[in-house]
């Protein structure tokens, strides 16, 4: 194109014919659409690779079109293969982090500045008792002043909650961390159900304590109960007649005495082991309705079922995977409390309803009952070993049932109103 233009100006400076210079400016507009229609194959080549890196990154050719840009092929592939590559490692590092949110106790929300939610892990969604989550003003909806509390939240600064999920209100610890980029900035918001943890840790405290009092009255009720029975066994022998014989009598009658309640006591003890020793649990797959059944019928003779429905909700081919024996047990403390809390209320329509919730997170067992019901006060401390309000209770069927059912890694959840009944829920 130089030379050419070059040559048409001397052409025009030397006065040739104007056939010559025409000629080479024919020429010369040819040689500038053919770099035009070149630039543009470049344009285009270069346009598709990094549209397909931008759109796909896996579609991409490995050879272009034109021969005249293969030279720098080998470069741009091997781009291309570099960019794949930390693609892939992107990817990899998101479903970690999808697999290790998903594992832990923790309910994780990530919200941008226009209150979009960017991530929320499943325990997030079972805290608060929603089904998906795509901005704040859908959370808002389910729990008023929620809103409110999130957004005067500060970082580094703990806050607890009190959320009423499932009937229960759980008391959640919350934290907010703040996360730059050098395009926006995200929230991070963790939230613990410390009303879980709490239960655990009073579980634990519990048994410790039982284990500590059952060490040291079985210690000193044996020998206690053997002395006793030998000093009861000697005075049987005398035969000397001398005696005071009322003084005999009373010697033996206290003795008896002592030998009575130390047996009550050593029975006492043996009786609350079971909550600091409940066997490891042994899962299978059974019927639930056939397990729920089996517990109504043991009850078939007891002298206050008569008039007592049972609202049974469960589809007969329902599976659950648990251990028979801890679920039996835990339905039959249930069936028992309502029981009794009808015998409380002197209800004339008494009923137990039993029903089964299945959903993609967990199984819910549900029974309800229309009894006398509890108050808040004791509510708080049903679950609580040795407390009962009952005459003949022993105060470990709903801590026992609580503790058989952390055992199968489930929880139980309590509602409950005076004079409209009690729901207990046993979540797996």
């Amino acid at each position: 194109m130089v030379l050419s233009a070059l040559l048409l100006a001397w052409l025009i400076l030397k006065g040739q014919p104007a056939i010559f210079y025409i000629n080479m400016m024919v020429i010369l507009a040819l040689q500038i659409v053919f770099l035009i229609r070149y630039i543009n194959t470049w344009n285009t080549e270069l346009h598709s690779f990094f549209k397909g890196i931008k759109e796909s990154g896996y579609d991409i050719p490995l050879i272009f079109k034109q021969k005249r840009i293969e030279p720098v092929s080998g470069p741009l592939n091997e781009l291309k293969e570099h960019i794949l590559e930390e693609r892939k490692q992107h990817q990899i590092e998101n479903e970690y982090f999808k697999v290790l949110s998903a594992q832990v106790a923790t309910g994780i929300l990530v919200i941008n500045d226009l209150d979009e939610v960017l991530f929320c892990n499943a325990v997030f969604l079972h805290l608060f008792d929603l089904e998906t989550l795509r901005n704040l003003d859908g959370m808002e909806r389910k729990h008023p002043g929620l809103y409110i509390t999130l957004s005067s939240m500060i970082p580094g600064k703990e806050i607890e909650i009190h959320i009423k999920n499932h009937g229960t209100t759980h008391k959640i610890q919350g934290k907010l961390s703040i996360f730059s980029t050098a395009s926006n900035i995200s929230r991070v918001f963790t939230f613990d159900d410390v009303s879980s943890v709490i239960s655990r840790n009073e579980v634990e405290s519990w048994q410790k304590l039982i284990r500590v009092l059952n060490h040291e009255i079985m210690n000193s009720v044996g020998p206690i109960n053997s002395t006793t029975e030998m000093l009861l066994d000697r005075w049987n022998a005398v035969e000397d007649k001398n005696l005071d014989e009322k003084l005999l009598n009373k010697t033996k009658r206290g003795l008896e005495i002592i030998g009575e309640r130390s047996r009550g006591l050593s029975a006492f003890a043996r009786a609350y082991r079971s909550l600091t020793k409940a066997p490891e649990p042994k899962f299978s797959e059974y019927n639930l309705l056939s397990i729920v059944n089996h517990c109504i019928d043991l009850f078939a003779s007891h002298h206050d079922i008569a008039n007592i429905k049972f609202n049974v909700q469960i589809p007969e081919e329902t599976k659950i995977f648990a251990d028979q024996d801890f679920l039996q047990q835990i339905i039959i403390n249930l069936i028992k409390n309502a029981i009794e809390s009808f015998c409380e209320m002197k209800n004339l329509s008494p009923e137990i309803s039993i029903s089964f919730t299945p959903n993609l997170e967990n199984t819910v067992l549900a029974i309800t009952d229309n009894g006398a019901g509890m108050d808040k006060a004791i509510l708080e401390k049903a679950t609580v070993p040795f407390f009962t309000t009952k005459q003949t209770g022993s105060g470990i069927g709903l801590s026992l049932s609580r503790q058989l059912i952390q055992a199968m890694n489930g929880s139980m959840e309590i509602q409950s109103e005076m004079e409209v009944g009690t729901t207990v829920r046993l979540i797996f």
